[in-house]
């Protein structure tokens, strides 16, 4: 007995109808470029073709929609002219979509471009953040297991599988590591970051490839690099302070690929020999001995405070005005853990309290959380 046929629809076979393209593409993934090969193709073995855009909104809010509707020319002259083809995908009736990643071939099927009947889906399983999720100061990506694995801690007893020392070895290794203007320039003048460029602009071997680097140091961060005696002699003599003052905190625009913007990078990369002895080193250091005094101190009455003490640390991160804002916030969190001592919920109120902190960079829903656990100001 013969096996069943069955029909395979060829695409650009039926005369009263053209193959529908969409590609859904974010700026810088070749969208365009590939609708220009695409069109190209199409040309040069006898279709018609027709490509429209309609640009998404900036910040991973939309991908820019590409529609490229082909018409083979056999066809044309049994219609008696030229088709009349479309400008924008219709729901339905897309042959082919393609997608640059995951969560655009989903909003390519919520619109109803993708129709299992009639539609191929190409796309990626890769996946880039969306604007809520980047948005947070902190991590905004949800990340099931590892809430599971806190509450796992949120259950006190014996078992508590070193979770501490795990986790305070992770954010002193952070705040050890803070960053600064000398280590900045560190990392803008090493040979793979120069590298990276050049590969993703596609330059060849012998192109010259410049940047434009942007530096806005504050006073703050000018007195960070100093010895501390010599940041307390400059705050005792106004006059070198004003003069210090009217140099910085203007902005500059240094070119590394210039030899005065590559040698001005290099020497404020070499003063990473000398951070231990900075201002803001000792400064770090100071804060990191208060921060695990306490953490110690908590740990004997409440183990799970004192646990959600340390992973307050993520709060602290970037440099200048980022670090200042984080800063300023875990400050006030350990204040929130002395508060909250002697609660039977202080370590849930304390993770509220980080969470709100994390949610907006102004610290509104921080203070809201605030008052809601009735903590003094």
């Amino acid at each position: 007995m013969n096996a069943p046929t069955q029909a395979v629809r060829i695409l650009g076979d039926n005369p009263t109808r053209p193959i529908t393209i969409a590609i859904l593409a974010m700026g810088g993934q070749g969208g365009g470029v590939l609708v220009d090969w695409i069109v190209d193709l199409a040309e040069h073995n006898g279709y018609l073709a027709q490509a429209t855009s309609v640009a998404g909104v900036a910040q991973r809010t939309g991908a820019t929609i590409y529609y490229i509707e082909l018409f083979a020319q056999r066809h044309v002259s049994a219609h008696g002219g030229a088709p009349v083809l479309a400008l924008m995908p219709v729901p339905g009736e897309v042959d082919i979509v393609i997608a640059s990643e995951l969560m655009e071939a989903g909003r390519a099927m919520q619109r109803g471009l993708v129709t299992p009947e009639r539609t191929t889906l190409i796309t990626s399983s890769h996946r880039d953040y969306a604007t809520q999720e980047k948005v947070v100061p902190g991590n905004g990506i949800a990340d099931t297991a590892a809430a599971l694995h806190t509450h796992a801690l949120a259950c006190g007893g014996a078992a508590h599988g070193h979770a501490a020392t795990v986790e305070a070895a992770r954010w002193v290794a952070v705040a050890m590591a803070y960053d600064d203007v000398i280590r900045v320039a560190d990392l803008k003048t090493r040979a793979e970051r120069s590298q990276r460029v050049r590969e993703e602009v596609g330059a060849g071997a012998d192109a010259v490839v410049g940047t434009v680097e942007f530096f806005h140091p504050r006073l703050e961060e000018v007195y960070a690099m100093l010895p501390g005696g010599l940041v307390r002699w400059i705050e005792g003599t106004p006059l070198v302070r004003g003069l210090l003052a009217q140099r910085v905190g203007k902005g500059q625009r240094l070119r590394p690929h210039t030899i005065r913007g590559q040698l001005m990078l290099q020497g404020l990369a070499a003063l990473r020999r000398w951070r231990r002895r900075s201002q803001r080193h000792g400064t770090e250091m100071a804060h990191i001995d208060r921060w695990l005094a306490q953490v110690k101190a908590l740990m004997q009455d409440d183990y799970r405070l004192g646990l959600e003490l340390i992973t307050c640390r993520r709060l602290v991160k970037g440099y200048s005005d980022t670090h200042a804002r984080g800063s300023s916030k875990f400050d006030r969190l350990l204040r929130a853990a002395r508060l909250l001592k002697g609660r039977p919920d202080a370590a849930a109120d304390l993770a509220a309290l980080r969470k709100a902190a994390l949610a907006d960079p102004q610290g509104t829903q921080l203070t809201q959380r605030w008052e809601l656990l009735g903590l003094p100001e």
